[in-house]
């Protein structure tokens, strides 16, 4: 009985591997996630990639090596265009869809696929105008050839437990790195933990 628990944790921890350290510096600077940015607030939440909290908590549930120094997972990659997802499930969920360089080689464990149909509800997807961002969530105008902008909304407790997430209102942040006058990142973060 012991071996098999010890050779069912060794094929479990065998599974959770973790990116090179590189990765950490490498998604923090594609995705802007920790950066320091007030947020503008939004009448509704936005989802990506589909229409609904679901969409964002339930769309990819693990499997994916872990991004260092984060619990973010890399789930997906897009050579043809340079195009990664990540996702997260700990006290929150989310989705993050970015344009970057490898700066590592990805793990044949990274799901191959294109990525380019990935949008938000309201349209948004990587190469969208900054004018669109404008005109979807709204907020003061930004200038320059490359800055974050950050969006927040309330996530209803009725589409919360639709998901059986949680039984109350929780927090929605939206982070968008524009470059060149372009997205080049969307994150959607649903705060789980209140």
């Amino acid at each position: 009985m012991n071996l098999l628990l010890s050779l069912g944790l060794a094929a479990a921890v065998a599974s959770y591997s973790t990116l090179p350290n590189t990765s950490g510096a490498w998604f923090r600077q594609a995705t802007a996630i920790y950066q320091d940015v007030q947020p503008v607030k939004m009448a509704a939440p936005d989802y990506l990639p589909g229409t609904s909290v679901l969409s964002v908590c339930h769309a990819y549930d693990g499997g994916g090596p872990f991004i260092a120094d984060s619990t973010w997972e890399l789930v997906a990659y897009d050579r043809p265009h340079g195009l990664f997802l990540a996702a997260v499930h700990n006290d929150e969920c989310g989705l993050a869809l970015f344009k970057a360089s490898p700066a590592f080689t990805v793990p044949r464990s990274v799901h191959q696929t294109d990525l380019t149909g990935y949008r938000s509800a309201r349209g948004l997807q990587i190469g969208s105008t900054y004018s669109e961002v404008l005109r979807r969530y709204g907020g003061p105008v930004k200038h320059g050839a490359h800055f974050v902008v950050r969006y927040s909304a309330v996530v209803p407790a009725r589409l919360n437990r639709a998901v059986s997430i949680l039984d109350r209102a929780t927090d929605e942040h939206v982070t968008l790195v524009i470059d060149g006058g372009r997205v080049s990142s969307i994150v959607v973060q649903i705060t789980e933990n209140g």
